[in-house]
């Protein structure tokens, strides 16, 4: 029996991943869609472990819990637009959250990109609206 169910496009995949992270706060729930190949690029005027490219789902699966545990507390990421094509998803929104150790809230716009290639995530990069919020919230500056 061949199977009829669409292919889910890019932008399906990617809010398919926002989507289980928002209802189950498991990292696992987002990168269930990721390749096991796939490649986060973060900034790399961010701190080590943070910022810089991470290859693979587990290092992304690290990179990420790092984020959440040791950078920003209360975060939030709200979509304002999203254009795709086949292939690249850009998410645009606002992002929202508070350093751990400051207690200082930033709000900012965020983009990001996505690539999707079968079905999988193999590419995604955050791109901040405005570091030097970042790096008060953290005390860095």
């Amino acid at each position: 029996m061949v199977d009829s169910t669409p292919a889910r496009t890019a932008r399906q995949v990617v809010f398919d991943s926002y989507d289980r992270v928002r209802k189950t706060g498991d990292i696992d729930q987002f990168l269930a869609d990721f390749a096991e190949d796939a490649v986060l690029e973060e900034s790399e005027a961010l701190p080590e472990g943070y910022g810089g490219q991470h290859h693979g789902k587990p290092a992304i699966r690290a990179t990420i819990t790092r984020i959440m545990n040791e950078f920003w507390k209360d975060f939030s990421f709200i979509i304002e637009k999203t254009v795709s094509d086949d292939e690249f998803v850009i998410v645009y929104g606002r992002f929202s959250a508070t350093g751990p150790k400051t207690g200082k809230t930033v709000s900012f716009p965020l983009m990001e990109m996505w690539r999707v290639k079968n079905g999988k995530v193999v590419w995604m990069r955050p791109v901040y609206g405005d570091h030097g919020q970042i790096f008060d919230a953290w005390a860095l500056s």
